[in-house]
């Protein structure tokens, strides 16, 4: 079924109360519980891209790996909560009033979508098929940079765009659009399967980029994919985003990937 996007008011205070799960478990060293977690901080990024049919799907997940909780008393208060998370993104924009809605029309964009911001299959066409390197996610020529929110990787791009760079060149994504994105290049090239076992030392360290970045996405993160062919730019976007405070900056060159921070 179609879901709509929670209001302001009700995602915040639906943050908080996964937030306490979350924190709940991670207190637990007897009931932690990785897979439960893992579906939880899905849920908190997509509620947080406004993303309800994935954030239902993790919360449906979640619910259902319960049964792996051993204290009772946890076990009970996420049996009561996560039904209660689910109801509340089931009947979100149903009118109180009895009038019937036109129902909204689902879009893949992320809702600040517009110049220079996109989806996880806007990247894509953004990459120009530089994707991977021997199952490695490897946008060669590109440079992805992490900031601590969507609105901070937003405003790098503006930045960007301000300082004479098309629109072509800069994309802003959200941490649930880029979980999505590695979701579809894992699906697509055997991303982190068995194919990365025994690879080179470069390759793994590359691997360990992604792996941050996944976790980074899961926490809220923001990123901005920028094309950067040549190496004369590079102090011109140190400069930019310094005041933005990127958390990291890797530019993809041939054969090595270089921190820029």
């Amino acid at each position: 079924m179609p879901y709509a996007t929670l209001g302001p008011a009700q995602r915040d205070a639906d943050l908080q109360r996964l937030d306490e799960l979350l924190a709940a478990l991670g207190h637990s060293q007897e009931n932690r519980d990785d897979l439960l977690i893992e579906h939880l901080q899905s849920a908190r990024t997509y509620l947080l891209g406004a993303m309800p049919e994935e954030y239902a799907l993790s919360l449906q997940n979640a619910r259902d790996n319960l049964s792996l909780v051993r204290d009772k008393t946890l076990r009970q208060r996420l049996e009561s909560t996560l039904p209660s998370l689910l109801d509340e993104i089931e009947h979100a924009g149903t009118p109180r009033d009895g009038q019937r809605r036109s129902p909204a029309a689902r879009t893949d964009r992320d809702p600040y979508a517009g110049d220079g911001c996109g989806s996880g299959a806007d990247l894509f066409p953004f990459f120009k098929g530089a994707k991977t390197s021997m199952g490695v996610f490897y946008p060669w020529k590109y440079v992805i940079a992490t900031f601590p929110s969507f609105e901070a990787a937003k405003a790098a791009g503006d930045a960007l765009r301000q300082a004479g760079m098309g629109a072509e060149e800069v994309m802003a994504v959200a941490g649930g659009e880029m979980l999505r994105f590695f979701e579809q290049l894992r699906t697509e090239t055997s991303l982190f399967g068995a194919l990365m076992e025994g690879l080179s030392r470069v390759i793994a360290t590359e691997a360990a980029f992604v792996v941050a970045d996944i976790r980074r996405a899961r926490e809220g993160a923001g990123f901005l994919a920028v094309y950067h062919p040549d190496e004369a730019d590079t102090q011109r976007l140190r400069e930019i985003f310094a005041p933005i405070g990127p958390i990291s900056m890797h530019w993809y060159r041939r054969g090595s990937i270089e921190s820029l921070i």
